[in-house]
């Protein structure tokens, strides 16, 4: 049994029936598209009291970006039942105006565009994460509070296993975790846990790490082994794995790409498409697990006790007219939204706008449909921005929002 699903002293304490429920939120990859669905689904969160409640916050390339800047501006953390006061000033602004960056296009094409970095291939995520560091957050992983914690999951594909970055320590179950050095920035996290192939190669760490409770022969060989992390999304785009573990209640918000009937003839699009497939046999059986443990049946008047509370909602979704929710219709959610590119460059007003709205309404119909024993507070719906509702209006904006190449995009414009 690995040491990510290990039963420990935290699981025995959180099935106590004494104690309040251990709750874990998960923030998918995404890009910018799940970043700015996250931040939207984090201000009602926050409104409803449940945010403060959090006792762990797991991330995966986009939702790590959006969770290092929560873990920067959101101080001092909320007391258990209130909220953060100051949400839009010190945590939406900030965020809008930092995905008007492109992160991407120049740590992408560096190594190709300087000669004497061809060579190196650590050259194009050691310059992601400067950009991370100088435009998201200045912060060690040791600044980060000790409530909630902060998981940040990459891909270890040495051994194929989630590999986590957190204040207290660093690696995974087949390595020996350890507590990281004073001067390890979270930008270095978010950029491992975002450096999404094949654009990027593997993040390489520069200290080798012994594999543990190993019965190879030729372990003496393999613990010269360094770990190269790649996005997590590659192993868990959901960030579910450190979740299981010593929490009863889990929330997840979902803003990763939905598995759509293969169209493309391009080539390389046919190459990709095989990757996507295996993917989404491993996200579908995820999703059925988590599904199943949020509705086990009681045995004998007793709940199992791996049952869980919480509930999920994906960005293709969206709340129907009879549950009397406010939200975008289900069709703009499935044909428009949700397919709004990935990357990590320039957004546009509209995109960040209709993001937000998406995943501040999904959050709030979901969590009072599916969990409303975590709601602590209940305040009336204050859409980030009620002009950017009407339908027709968004489907008129985001049309080209699909594609990764825009003229306009390029020179920041919109």
């Amino acid at each position: 049994m690995s040491e990510d699903h290990a039963p420990s002293s935290s699981d025995q304490a959180a099935k106590s029936p004494d104690q309040p429920p251990r709750m874990a939120l998960c923030l998918s990859g995404g890009g910018y598209r799940a970043a700015l669905f996250h931040l939207g689904a984090l201000r009602r969160l926050n409104e409803m009291g449940v945010l403060s409640h959090l006792d762990t916050i797991t991330s995966v390339s986009g939702g790590s970006i959006m969770a290092a800047h929560l873990a920067r501006c959101v101080k001092p953390w909320p007391a258990p039942g209130s909220k953060f006061a100051d949400w839009e000033a010190a945590v939406a602004a900030p965020f809008r105006a930092f995905v008007k960056h492109d992160i991407r296009t120049w740590p992408a094409l560096k190594r190709v565009l300087l000669p004497w970095r061809w060579p190196i291939r650590s050259t194009q995520v050691e310059a992601l994460e400067a950009r991370y560091y100088r435009l998201l957050t200045k912060q060690a992983l040791t600044d980060l509070p000790e409530r909630p914690n902060f998981v940040f999951c990459a891909t270890n594909i040495v051994h194929g296993i989630n590999w986590v970055f957190e204040r207290a320590r660093v690696g995974d179950y087949k390595c020996r975790h350890r507590k990281p050095d004073a001067t390890w920035p979270v930008a270095r996290a978010v950029a491992a846990s975002s450096c999404f192939p094949p654009i990027f190669d593997p993040m390489k760490l520069g200290k080798s790490w012994p594999i543990r409770d190993t019965d190879d022969a030729k372990a003496d060989k393999q613990t010269k082994l360094k770990p190269r992390l790649s996005d997590g999304g590659v192993y868990d785009n959901m960030g579910l794995e450190p979740a299981w573990k010593g929490h009863t209640a889990v929330i997840v918000s979902d803003g990763g790409a939905p598995f759509r009937v293969f169209k493309s003839k391009s080539p390389f699009r046919l190459w990709m498409r095989y990757f996507d497939v295996v993917n989404n046999q491993v996200a579908s059986r995820r999703k059925t697990e988590l599904m199943a443990r949020y509705n086990r049946k009681p045995i004998n008047g007793a709940m199992p006790s791996d049952r869980l509370l919480g509930t999920y909602w994906d960005i293709a979704n969206a709340s129907k007219p009879e549950d009397g929710y406010r939200s975008y219709p289900l069709s703009l959610a499935e044909s428009v939204i949700s397919e709004i590119r990935t990357d990590l460059d320039h957004f546009t007003e509209w995109e960040i706008g209709v993001l937000e709205n998406h995943g501040y309404l999904l959050a709030n119909a979901t969590m009072h449909r599916h969990a409303p024993e975590l709601i602590a507070l209940d305040p009336p719906l204050a859409v980030p921005h009620e002009d950017m509702m009407n339908a027709s209006d968004v489907e008129r904006e985001l049309a080209g929002s699909a594609s990764r190449f825009s003229i306009k995009r390029l020179f920041g414009i919109g």
